[in-house]
């Protein structure tokens, strides 16, 4: 029987530091998700996935709490395909297309990864499958664990002996799926399923197998359970699931509707569940104390959905569909408990107009190369999204007398699996694809006389008429849906939720066939023989793995020249939309532009060796050094990030990372992360690691920040300890790190203060307000900013007695807000302020952006010509916000469109700079990036002032009628009511941290 190579031509991030891999992070999975395990205390959810991730989540808020990494490579390498959790938690066993080596002779991708659950740890590498490994399961006890192969094998390991090899079962002919060890008394029995369409009882103890069976269907999947006497249920290649006794005497055959995938008992063995692998979608619960009888069928996904489990014996878990949703939904009644997904959603629509790409997210895959409707597009000038999706040019098939049509063919025999080149109507070339180049033809059209094709798997290739692969495009890690052409440029949509904007003048320079390997010099092959003597470059596989050695060996020079000799093109640019429209746009090399928050949806896999856990590190992290908007707009206008880097560079100095030695520290919580306690303080334990010198540490109480003074260092045990007051009720306390390069991730401690006497305490607030409409060159006046200010220091005085112990408040209209007052007054903010009070700046007016990027809010006084000296940079504010002890509100409505639209104004770079600085501090803007603030003279304010009046001073944010507004409430009517107020023409933004527990802002 043939075998499906797992083989997948795609290279990432070609010329990044050695081991550091920019990937997309949406929060949630961005590939099919392949396994799913509950904690023995059913508090978390532990899923697997193509996309190379496994994550944590808490099953009760779905916030994923870790991720559990390993080392991953180009294409398939790193792909996850099953995992095993121990008894109690300890050991998670972790299986997948994992490399052992990179010889081009003796390949092997069987490693088994066992992780310290914990910890996420990798505490051993079990090597012995030749082949990925495709199923894991642990014995009841844990001290056994068992694992199937591609390499037509299972092994058992004796977990008690440091996961030694204990036995091979060799008794199957083909890939084993499925793997069980069942207990039956004393001993110990394997269950096995093949593609071999046999399922097999073997003995451990005497090393033989004691019963099998042979069926019309391949088998992947097993579940088993010692409920009613021992049943073990199978599925697979079938539109049925199988029940057999421990004794492989059959007891049911469940018909099925559709093909079921995955299979999973309760802890009570009451109830069976499985996924669904082709339509209808349907994931079905069975009663197995009754005749496994259909208790429901549950219909929310839409696509292969193999992961289901039980949380418990009343709630099930299903992951998968379009998107890789994960529900939590009762099992009689089928309501949805709780729904985790990523902000992210498979690209499957396309279209290019110029500067604007067009695409689409609602899937239409009746036919191949036939594209699903648009939904939004993004003008790559200003990134401003809209729902404008007229006119967009789509992938053409025809090209003078030559056509393209798709039709079965390939390895498997697949609808598109073959496209035949046609002129006047008859057949003159065929292109097949196989499993090494994508499989099918998903989208195709003409580019002069080449021919685009994309594939499953990230597969994108260029063909000339003779059916040639003259070069490869790489950078999609999944299908690739749709492509579209406008002149040079090629854009393309993928099931890894990117659109990528490719250059495809350069292929003209591209002569001859990639497959045939003729690009080879006679010297270039005697080089590899000398210095590489395993490698041997017959095949477009040797040249991936090559390349990766390369990488591994830091020989940046002869990779690039490989790279040059291979026919590989790069996007130029690869950019990702989320739900909620933040966005973030990247190079190869790392370099970014994003919304306010979108720079969190990518990051660095940080590879530290096959051996050893991974590390993700968030780009947001490298602010400073990596956020260009400059570099991403010129590689636009260029087509390469290399003529953009010496273009900017002329203007502002490009700074390069070595990410691997750029990281920041990780803390390390040694104490509980969730506290109740009716005691007056806590004492937290927690260590910090970093490559280098600690800069500074950050805590954070409720959004307020403490002084590093409190901070006590444990010489002898290698961890520091702080002892923090509580609040009565909820506290989040954030603890941070810095060294010169980086900030870490956050660590959250959740303490409850549970004692009957109530805090009363009652701040003061202190309140900047400024607001500018007259300015000093009367051509830059507006028309509301100064009744702004004052409406809202009004407002807010009106809560002195209430809510606030004193509410003082500074204000500064038109003349009064000249920068040195303004100056002053951020110094007196900070000269008053103490950690138990609360700050509120208020500022109004014209904010904008200096030619390199820096941003200034316009005083009176402001002169264009003259900024630095007239106007008031941003970092003023910055420092003044970033370094208060108190929780602090910043309100900004500074986009204003005015007489000064030849100006560039975009207060993203300003509102990052205050998040990268480690500060709990909300901020509140009018609007984002570069769009504009509204005004009408009937609303007397500006949308988003008139909208926090009302919400506030009027109480229409109290939404549960309970006399209080908390700055939850207000933001969600904000967000709301200045759509409504603006046609949806203005989306103003709220940053809260996660530090910042919901609190009341205003009381009736």
């Amino acid at each position: 029987m043939k075998k499906i190579i797992f083989l997948i031509i795609v290279w990432v991030n070609l010329f990044s530091q050695t081991g550091a891999i920019l990937k997309l992070d949406t929060k949630g999975h961005t590939g099919l998700i392949k396994d799913i395990i509950i904690s023995r205390d059913e508090s978390e959810i532990i899923t697997a996935s193509d996309d190379k991730t496994i994550r944590v989540w808490d099953a009760v808020s779905g916030v994923e709490k870790r991720k559990i990494l390993g080392q991953i490579g180009s294409g398939s390498e790193g792909m996850i395909f099953a995992m095993a959790l121990s008894p109690y938690d300890k050991y998670l066993a972790v299986g997948g297309y994992f490399d052992n080596t990179h010889a081009s002779s003796n390949l092997k991708h069987g490693q088994i990864r066992i992780y310290d659950y914990q910890t996420g740890k990798i505490i051993k590498i079990l090597k012995s499958h030749e082949s990925v490994v495709f199923d894991l399961g642990f014995s009841s006890d844990g001290e056994l664990l068992i694992s199937g192969s591609d390499d037509d094998t299972a092994k058992i390991w004796d977990v008690s002996n440091n996961f030694s090899l204990k036995d091979t079962i060799t008794f199957h002919k083909d890939a084993v799926k499925g793997v069980k060890i069942i207990k039956n008394g004393s001993s110990y029995f394997a269950i096995t399923s093949g593609y071999d369409y046999k399922i097999a009882l073997y003995d451990i103890q005497e090393q033989e197998i004691i019963n099998s069976i042979s069926i019309d269907k391949r088998l992947k999947y097993i579940a088993t359970t010692n409920a009613n006497g021992g049943h073990i249920a199978f599925t697979g290649k079938a539109k049925a699931i199988y029940i057999y006794d421990f004794d492989l005497e059959l007891i049911k055959v469940i018909k099925s509707t559709n093909k079921p995938v995955g299979l999973a008992y309760s802890k009570d063995g009451k109830f069976l569940i499985t996924g669904t692998g082709k339509s209808p979608r349907v994931v079905r619960v069975y009663d197995a104390s009754n005749n496994y009888t259909t208790v429901s069928s549950f219909k929310k996904h839409n696509n292969t959905t193999i992961a289901v489990a039980f949380l418990n014996n009343k709630t099930a878990v299903s992951a998968g569909g379009n998107n890789s949703e994960i529900y939590i939904w009762d099992i009689k009644t089928r309501k949805v408990k709780r729904k985790i997904s990523g902000v992210g959603q498979r690209v499957w629509s396309v279209g290019l107009k110029g500067n604007k790409i067009a695409w689409g997210t609602k899937p239409d895959i009746s036919k191949t190369n036939k594209m699903s409707t648009f939904t939004k597009s993004i003008n790559l000038k200003n990134f401003k999204i809209s729902k404008d999706t007229r006119n967009f040019k789509r992938n053409i098939t025809t090209n003078g007398s030559y056509s393209l049509k798709h039709i079965k063919g390939g390895d498997y025999g697949y609808n598109g699996g073959t496209l035949q080149i046609r002129k006047n109507g008859k057949i003159k070339k065929t292109i097949t694809k196989n499993s090494t180049n994508g499989f099918r033809h998903r989208c195709y059209g003409w580019y002069k006389d080449y021919i685009i094709s994309g594939g499953n798997n990230g597969d994108l290739r260029v063909y000339n008429k003779q059916g040639e692969n003259v070069a490869t495009l790489v950078g999609h890690t999944s299908t690739v849906w749709s492509i579209s052409i406008d002149g040079d440029r090629l854009v393309s949509g993928s099931g890894d939720q990117t659109i990528k904007l490719w250059d495809l003048s350069k292929l003209d320079e591209m002569k001859g066939s990639l497959v045939k390997l003729s690009w080879f010099s006679t010297k270039w092959h005697k080089w590899i023989s000398k210095n590489y003597p395993n490698y041997k470059l017959q095949n477009e596989r040797d040249v991936r793995r090559f390349y990766n050695k390369l990488i591994e060996n830091n020989d940046n020079n002869n990779a690039k020249k490989l790279i040059a000799k291979t026919k590989i093109l790069e996007p130029i640019l690869n950019i990702f939309v989320s739900k909620d429209n933040e966005w973030v746009a990247w190079t190869k090399s790392g370099y970014f532009n994003s919304s306010v928050g979108g720079d969190k949806y990518v990051g660095y896999h940080i590879n530290q060796g096959a051996n050893k856990e991974a590390r993700y590190v968030g780009s947001d992290k490298y602010f400073n050094t990596l956020y260009r908007p400059d570099i991403i707009s010129l590689a636009i206008q260029t087509g390469s990030e290399k003529k953009a880097i010496a273009y900017a560079s002329r203007t502002k100095k490009v700074k390069t990372i070595n990410i691997q030695e750029s990281l920041p520290p990780v803390i390390s919580l040694l104490s509980n992360s969730n506290i109740r306690t009716n005691k007056k303080a806590i004492t937290i334990k927690f260590s910090v690691d970093s490559d280098k010198p600690i800069k500074d540490i950050i805590i954070l109480h409720n959004g307020e920040r403490l002084s590093k003074r409190g901070i006590k260092r444990k010489q002898s045990n290698n961890y520091k300890s702080i002892t923090i007051e509580l609040d009565s009720g909820e506290n989040i306390i954030s603890i941070k790190a810095r060294n010169k390069f980086a900030m870490s991730d956050e660590v959250l401690v959740y303490a409850t203060k549970t004692s009957k006497t109530k805090n009363i305490y009652k701040p003061t607030l202190y309140m900047l307000s400024i607001g500018v409409s007259k300015y000093k060159n009367p051509e830059y006046n507006l028309g509301v900013a100064d009744k702004d200010a004052k409406a809202m220091a009004k407002m807010f005085k009106k809560q002195e007695g209430k809510i606030y112990k004193k509410v003082v408040v500074k204000t500064l209209i038109n003349k009064q807000a000249h920068s040195d007052n303004i100056l002053d007054g951020l110094d007196w903010i900070d000269k008053e302020a103490t950690s138990k009070d609360v700050v509120i700046i208020f500022i109004a007016g014209h904010g904008v952006n200096d030619e390199k990027g820096s941003y200034y809010f316009l005083s009176h006084d402001a002169n264009l010509d003259k900024l630095r000296r007239t106007a008031v940079k941003w970092i003023e504010i910055e420092d003044t916000i970033s370094n208060l002890p108190s929780k602090v509100i910043l309100l900004a409505d500074t986009c204003h469109s005015g007489n000064i639209t030849g100006t560039r104004r975009d207060i993203t770079s300003a509102i990052k700079s205050i998040i990268n600085s480690g500060s709990g501090s909300i901020i509140m803007t009018a609007t984002t990036g570069s769009g504009y603030s509204y005004e009408k003279k009937e609303w007397g304010h500006g949308a988003f002032t008139k909208s926090f009046i009302d919400g506030l001073d009027k109480m229409k944010a109290d939404y549960d009628n309970d006399g209080t507004v908390t700055i939850k409430e207000i933001d969600l009517y904000i967000t709301t009511r200045v759509k409504k107020l603006t046609n949806g023409k203005q989306k103003p933004t709220t940053i809260m941290p996660r530090s910042v527990p919901d609190f009341a802002i205003g009381v009736r």
